[in-house]
């Protein structure tokens, strides 16, 4: 299914270069974020309508998005990589 979405494809497009830009350290990072621009992630899919994003298995685990971790903060902002 492809993205109509102009927002939906550069909010992808931001972030999978974020995620692999090479001064980000992937291992130690997780995603944060408010919880409006939470709401637009997790509605963004791959090329074959998978979505990027996957909800949290229990209550104690975070949401993934693109194989990081999720923080929604309030003052989290657009969606940017921080370290664990």
């Amino acid at each position: 299914m492809a993205e109509t979405c102009t927002l939906g494809a550069e909010l992808r497009d931001y972030l999978i270069g974020a995620l692999y830009d090479k001064g980000t350290g992937r291992q130690d990072s997780r995603w944060v974020m408010n919880s409006d621009w939470f709401s637009e992630v997790r509605k963004l899919t791959d090329q074959t309508g998978a979505a990027l994003w996957l909800p949290a298995i229990s209550v104690t685990d975070p949401d993934i998005l693109l194989g990081l971790p999720v923080e929604i903060r309030a003052d989290g902002g657009a969606p940017h990589l921080e370290a664990v």
